[in-house]
């Protein structure tokens, strides 16, 4: 068997494959549309919470109080619901432990995988002695006749003790999902209460409770059963295990506490935050590196032409100042040779020379003059530095009203 029958979402876009028998499955109970030549389109609620990836070939039975037959010792009833409203439901069983309480659907169930998907509240008793259960019966009959082959092939599952752990908790509601595979054209889904009151909810689609937190019983360790909407405060105020007495020995403002994600959980939404976080940095990249672009592109356009004739400008003028910079060293540099004290020291020194056999002068003096001599060109460097200072500070003076550019 393959999967030749195109699945459409609801704007048209293609999100898998499926079977033909699945395709048909999904139509007669509302949830497609034929869209054409093998090819059909998800439709409601469904095909807002199926995507691209998802299992399409998974038939969710979801429990709806209304389309199950109340057996015995069961009765439907309206309570408040999680949000306030009010939701549907069946409670059956009693703390009678001889008087079974049982709820039925008969359905068809898919080619494939197929799950159950309902909220249970109860199912357990003090004693630790109860049943209840969820029980599947393939049949090949029509009429939901189960026969005793049926009977003793039937799927079985304990909804207490966590023999089956729940997906979901929240102020003592479980959310269960019940997978099975079946071989038959039908099905008889059975739920089984003994010994304990037990409520069975309407629920929806899995993927509808994605961001809801566990919200579990502080106190659960320390109680022989989990909380039952039949007593006021969820347990019995008169044992041992009731909540004002936990709160007393154990503390706590509350007895419901959000429970903390186990490792897999934990690793899951670490991997989506990191994820998440990585598309936005990607985006936000892109933004940026578009509105850099856009924003470089004005403002050279608009002062690149400003910015290239200042440099023209003043890339000339510097040329022409160095060149008179270099003319005024050479200036002072003559002016200093030309110079009185120059002379002057010249003229002593050449005197020591020429008279050195008969001179008369003193060896301190002698010294003196040769130490004069010797600091002649700094001196003259200093002075020649003074007056290319003072120069230079006037022209840059008088050039300082031309520099400025409005950019």
């Amino acid at each position: 068997m393959k999967k030749n029958i195109i699945v459409l979402d609801m704007s048209g876009e293609e999100i898998g494959r499926t079977y033909k028998k699945r395709a048909r499955g999904l139509i007669k109970s509302g949830r497609a549309e034929s869209a054409g030549e093998n090819t059909i389109r998800l439709m409601g609620e469904y095909g807002q919470h199926i995507t691209k990836g998802s299992d399409i070939d998974m038939n969710t039975i979801l429990f709806k109080a209304r389309d199950w037959k109340c057996v015995k010792n069961a009765e439907r009833s309206m309570i408040t619901g999680f949000a306030s409203d009010m939701t549907e439901v069946i409670t059956l069983g009693s703390w009678d432990k001889e008087n079974a309480g049982e709820a039925t659907l008969f359905t068809i169930p898919e080619a494939g995988e197929n799950r159950v998907v309902f909220w249970l509240n109860g199912g357990e008793n003090e004693d630790k002695d109860e049943k209840c259960k969820l029980q599947i019966i393939p049949t090949d009959s029509e009429l939901g006749e189960i026969s005793q082959a049926e009977e003793e092939a039937k799927f079985s599952f304990n909804l207490n003790r966590n023999f089956v752990r729940p997906i979901k908790k929240y102020k003592g509601w479980n959310l269960y999902s019940i997978p099975f595979n079946s071989d038959k054209e039908y099905a008889v889904l059975r739920f089984v209460s003994l010994g304990a009151y037990t409520t069975i909810a309407d629920a929806k689609d899995p993927s509808e409770y994605t961001g809801m937190k566990n919200v579990t019983d502080r106190y659960a360790q320390y109680r022989p059963l989990r909380h039952n909407i039949v007593f006021e405060d969820g347990w019995d105020n008169d044992e041992e295990y009731a909540t004002r007495y936990l709160k007393d020995i154990w503390g706590g403002e509350s007895v419901w506490v959000e429970e903390a994600l186990s490792g897999q959980e934990a690793f899951d939404a670490f991997v989506k935050s990191v994820g998440d976080l990585a598309k936005k940095a990607a985006s936000g990249a892109k933004d940026i590196g578009t509105k850099t672009f856009e924003t470089g592109k004005a403002v050279g356009g608009k002062y690149g032409p400003t910015v290239v004739e200042a440099g023209k400008k003043y890339g000339s003028k510097a040329v022409e100042l160095g060149k008179e910079g270099v003319d005024f060293v050479k200036k002072g540099a003559e002016k200093v040779l030309e110079s009185d004290a120059v002379k002057d020291i010249s003229a002593k020194i050449g005197d020591i020379f020429s008279k050195k056999e008969e001179s008369t002068v003193p060896e301190e003096e002698t010294h003196e003059f040769a130490q004069e001599a010797a600091s002649a060109p700094d001196n003259a460097e200093t002075a020649a530095g003074a007056e290319t200072a003072e120069a230079s500070e006037t022209s840059d003076t008088a050039d300082s009203a031309d520099s400025s550019v409005d950019i």
